[in-house]
């Protein structure tokens, strides 16, 4: 008897289920990302870090240098911004995804 693995496969549910779910997904993703540029838009100098989250949400990653005069949040598809002194300073605005 070989050692191959069996392979299950799934009953795919009849109709266009999977493609109505797939587009609703889509049409999700879509909006969410619009709703976050504009989000983006209303970005100005001075925020702080609060307001900042309240307006574009928590940063995958940041850091804090010269105790913590500068800090740094990086946001997914290449956004960031930079506080100094707990004030917005300078900011990029991610990169919008191409379907």
């Amino acid at each position: 008897m070989s050692n191959r693995s069996r392979i299950t496969r799934r009953a795919v549910p009849p109709g266009g289920a999977i493609r109505t779910a797939l587009r609703r997904s889509l049409v999700g993703l879509v909006l969410a990302g619009a709703c976050a540029q504009a989000a983006w838009t209303d970005m100005r100098e001075g925020l702080d870090p609060k307001e900042v989250a309240e307006q574009v949400g928590q940063p995958l990653m940041h850091s804090s240098v010269r105790g913590g005069k500068l800090e740094t949040w990086i946001f997914d598809d290449g956004g960031y911004i930079l506080f100094e002194n707990g004030r917005v300073r300078f900011w990029s605005v991610p990169r919008t995804k191409k379907p």
